[in-house]
């Protein structure tokens, strides 16, 4: 008889509904990672690691459920018999060490809604011929993870059982618990839930109001002294801190790949010939691509809007857990020629961006519960303010050393971000010594792609000259 493993439904934190209902037809929010590997895996083997991080984290065996209307905070529900096979495809693939060819096929999936009714996430495989190389996709919708928790289940897929064949823990579904409020806003499939959130959370804001006007020493309710600060934080968080480029016009579901690798020490030095990190050096050679983009192309432009994602500390105290995003927008020196003065100016304004308010849902104290019910029309029109930029960026520490999957050796690891109202985003992964980058770029907003991509590989490369010099 097998033992069971136990797993519960939950609600969706504010940052994964925003995410989830923020796709549309126009806009696609798929996490990809490409992971070459040094041989084929056993496919027995793979199945058994891709049960194993399905264990280990629950949302990859759970569907996520909607009420009719899209109303209330939606729930990831459990798949108690989740068949891991049924997210595994395999493609024979005649080069599948020919990194262009990978990228094209890999591109369509930058395109494809995911099926709700199913957990939110595949894998491919494509397999060469004889005893070669192979390489794994690994699509995520990123309301399911982040860039930080994708990394998290790549080691546990990299730290898969040993093949003994043991019976695994099977998945016990466990009912939620009996909270009102959270029944309310995750199971009540009514349009009226909504508006009456909305109406009791005013009802309470006045009757508090009403409280302390009658009685000026009584103290002032939780719920009222958050108002303020959020109304604040969600007000400069709307502005956008720079114009938008006019070579960057326009929006679209058409998708280009592009990858770059940087010795990951290098561009760790230079970060540091300023006081700053690895992910200043990293944001201001995309700032400088931009730079040479905008010469190749005859525009002139001193400063974009550029979002930075920002992680949030494991001790972040959200009683859900699960995968909360946040960031900052900031002007970036674009129009700056010299690589150093732009590290510099990078670097101060990085800090800056991070002492303000940051765009975090899941913090706008009684607003964050009206936004994770709030219907996928008004979230749409919210996103697009608190997100439109120019180029969005983030950066994930990897594994420092070599790690292997499924019994075989990891050679690379190119993570993709989805380009979220914005002309591409910039996704960079460390691993062993190599910082692998990979760019999602919106073809709209991009007319010219290629050369894009070899701007930005001069505007990388001239981080690590820096230093490398």
């Amino acid at each position: 008889m097998s033992s069971q493993h136990a797993a519960r439904a939950r609600a969706l934190t504010t940052s994964e509904a925003v995410l989830w209902r923020t796709e549309s037809p126009g806009l696609r929010l798929p996490i990809l990672v490409m992971v070459s590997l040094d041989a084929t895996p056993d496919r027995d083997r793979l199945c058994q690691a891709l049960e194993h991080a399905a264990r280990t984290h629950p949302e990859l065996r759970s569907h996520l459920a909607e009420g009719p209307l899209a109303v209330g905070r939606p729930r990831w529900t459990p798949v108690p018999d989740l068949d891991v096979r049924r997210h595994l495809r395999v493609i024979r693939h005649p080069k599948p060490d020919d990194v262009e060819q990978v990228l094209d096929l890999t591109r369509s999936l930058a395109e494809t809604p995911f099926d709700p009714a199913r957990p939110l996430w595949e894998c491919l495989l494509l397999q060469g011929p004889g005893a070669g190389g192979s390489v794994l996709v690994f699509r995520v919708h990123h309301a399911l993870a982040d860039g930080r928790l994708i990394v998290r289940m790549l080691d546990t897929l990299c730290t898969d059982d040993d093949g003994s064949g043991a019976e695994q823990p099977r998945l016990r579904v466990v009912p939620p618990p009996c909270d009102t409020g959270e029944r309310l806003l995750g199971s009540v499939p009514l349009l009226p839930v909504f508006a009456g959130a909305v109406l009791d959370g005013a009802r309470r804001v006045a009757c508090a109001t009403a409280r302390r006007l009658l009685d000026p020493l009584a103290p002032l309710p939780d719920a009222l002294r958050a108002v303020p600060a959020a109304v604040r934080s969600g007000a400069a968080a709307l502005m956008l801190p720079a114009p938008h480029s006019p070579a960057l016009k326009g929006r679209s579901t058409q998708r280009e790949l592009r990858i770059v690798d940087l010795p990951r020490t290098s561009l760790r030095e230079a970060g540091r010939l300023v006081g700053g990190s690895t992910q200043d050096a990293f944001l201001t050679g995309v700032l400088g691509g931009l730079h040479h983009y905008h010469q190749a192309v005859g525009t002139a432009w001193p400063s974009v809007p550029m979002a930075v994602a920002a992680a949030l500390p494991d001790g972040s105290g959200h009683r859900n857990g699960g995968n909360r995003f946040t960031g900052v927008r900031l002007a970036g020196p674009a129009g700056e020629p010299d690589p150093l003065r732009r590290l510099r100016a990078v670097h101060h304004a990085v800090r800056a961006a991070r002492s303000g308010p940051l765009i975090d849902p899941d913090r706008l104290g009684p607003f964050s519960v009206l936004l994770a019910a709030a219907p996928g029309p008004a979230v749409r029109v919210l996103a697009r303010q608190l997100t439109a930029s120019d180029v969005h960026c983030t950066y994930v520490p990897g594994p420092g050393d070599r790690v292997r999957l499924a019994g075989v050796g990891v050679t690379a690891i190119r993570p993709f971000a989805p380009a979220v109202n914005c002309g591409f985003s910039v996704a960079m992964c460390s691993y062993d010594k190599t910082c692998a980058i990979g760019v999602n770029i919106d073809t709209e907003a991009v007319q010219h792609p290629d050369l894009l991509h070899s701007a930005l590989v001069t505007g990388l490369r001239e981080m690590t000259g820096l230093v490398d010099d």
